[in-house]
């Protein structure tokens, strides 16, 4: 029995990443867009009017990502590539592939989740005890399910909501970016300092969705 219930869980979790796969790789293509075209216009944007072959482009283009064949033949080869872990090449920044690109950023989101993760876990440990004490002040009392109802809600959504109004309006934080573009990559403190603040909001964001859970799941166990 144990056995037929592992093959039923084994197949239900197949069935959900060809579904998920498939649905990644059709519903791009119902729509108008066409991503080659829009990378082939901005290169002949930034260039001299005249010297991009932007029909012979389109075709180099299409033929190098597949694109040229039946579409049956593309989703195949698509299915075999992600069987690989295959991801190909960028078509934005070409002739990027997408691992190396994946691979260059792993290093900094690891980092934000696990310093974010750690700082919500000791912040969410002590408020998630402190609701339970009675001695504890009232405006204690108020704020902590304030905190969990962000719980409830992306950080992605919150991480937007603090770059529009503290990064985008009030100019106090960088926009984007993991570092400052004219910053050279050092083990110094000028470097430190410009990539603390660059994590400042990301990782504000994962603390004010993370905080609540944690607290939540404190209190219940004081």
């Amino acid at each position: 029995m144990y056995l037929i219930y592992l093959a039923k869980r084994f197949l239900m979790l197949f069935l959900v990443v060809v579904t998920a796969a498939t649905l990644n790789f059709f519903v791009p293509r119902m729509t108008d867009r066409n991503p080659i075209l829009e990378k082939i216009t901005e290169m002949s944007e930034s260039s001299a009017p005249g010297s991009v072959d932007m029909q012979g482009l389109l075709e180099v283009f299409n033929e190098r990502f597949g694109l040229n064949r039946p579409l049956f033949e593309q989703y195949l080869d698509y299915l075999t590539d992600m069987l690989v872990l295959d991801l190909n090449y960028s078509i934005t920044s070409y002739p990027t592939r997408v691992s190396d690109m994946i691979a260059q950023a792993l290093p900094w989101t690891l980092g934000l989740m696990v310093t974010a993760t750690l700082i919500a876990f000791v912040l969410g440990t002590i408020l998630g005890a402190l609701t339970v004490w009675r001695k504890s002040s009232r405006l204690l009392q108020i704020t902590v399910p304030v905190i969990m109802v962000f719980s409830a809600i992306p950080f992605y959504l919150i991480g937007l909501l603090l770059i529009c109004f503290l990064a985008y309006r009030a100019g106090w934080f960088p926009i984007g970016g993991g570092h400052s573009i004219t910053a050279l990559p050092g083990w110094d403190w000028e470097f430190a300092r410009d990539v603390i603040r660059h994590s400042i909001l990301p990782a504000a964001s994962i603390v004010i969705a993370f905080v609540g859970i944690w607290a939540l799941g404190m209190r219940g166990m004081m």
